[in-house]
């Protein structure tokens, strides 16, 4: 693995609050994959380049974390305030950066919402998706690059994987990072800032209207639906013709092609 630059990423794999004797905390992940790595340098003459001095990271998946009853982040802020203990205290053949905790281990995030997961027999549990507007996932990953995750010279990643509901979870993933590189706090993440029938004043105004599915695009899509339904509720209370066709599904059901009008419609 050494010769061709592969590492490992450790992980707490599903469980249940009586299962609590397993080894799912991230600290104590972390410090067996640290534990690996000196083991490592002290065995192997020449590291490949690619591991960065340590072959064994770590990946946190908070789904994982809370199946044990836990609280996520207060688990990650354990980890935090191990990795500032090690540097502060650096007496240790470990790599440390005090300012960025979590820099040199967590090279992974599996961005999934706890509380979501259902047991199945091939993949495990279904993981819970990244919803439009979810501040709390924002929340948690905003600290996490705050504290030194993405912050090294490795590549780190964040993850999707095995997704029951097709939400778009990799597409909010590169949105959020996007407005992370600008700074925008979960604090800032406010969508009475956003009025979606005017120009953005801003990238990040137009990030957030985003995030909040309030973009200028939703919108339409949305004013179209409301205009189209607008005279739902007369049905059947006036002695006129049926609105349930416009002039270019009128055109549509003339063809005898009416079934297919309502997949083109928005096109």
């Amino acid at each position: 693995m050494n010769e061709y630059g592969i590492g490992v990423n450790f992980e707490a794999m599903y469980g249940s609050p009586n299962e609590a004797l397993k080894i799912w905390r991230s600290k104590d992940i972390v410090a067996a994959a640290r534990a690996i790595n000196i083991t490592a340098r002290n065995q192997i003459e020449s590291m490949h380049s690619e591991l960065y001095n340590a072959p064994a990271k770590f990946t946190i998946d908070m789904e994982h974390v809370s199946s044990f009853g836990a609280d996520p982040w207060r688990d990650i802020q354990d980890l935090i305030e191990m990795e500032e203990w090690i540097a502060e205290n650096s007496n240790y053949n470990v790599i440390v950066n005090e300012e960025r905790p979590l820099a040199p281990m967590m090279r992974m995030y599996h961005l999934t919402k706890p509380g979501n997961e259902t047991r199945q027999s091939a993949s495990g549990h279904t993981h819970g998706p990244f919803r439009y507007g979810d501040r709390q996932l924002y929340t948690w990953l905003y600290k996490m690059v705050q504290n030194g995750f993405t912050q090294s010279d490795e590549r780190a990643s964040i993850m999707y994987e095995v997704g029951g509901e097709q939400t778009g979870t990799v597409q909010k993933a590169k949105l959020s990072m996007n407005m992370i590189e600008l700074d925008i706090s979960p604090g800032e993440l406010d969508p009475s800032r956003i009025n979606p029938g005017e120009k953005y004043e801003s990238e990040e105004e137009a990030l957030i209207a985003r995030f909040f599915e309030m973009d200028r695009p939703s919108y339409s899509r949305e004013w179209a639906k409301i205009e189209e339904h607008a005279f739902d509720p007369l049905k059947g209370m006036l002695e006129a013709p049926e609105f349930e066709y416009t002039f270019t599904s009128s055109a549509a059901k003339d063809r005898g092609k009416a079934r297919e009008f309502p997949d083109e419609e928005y096109r």
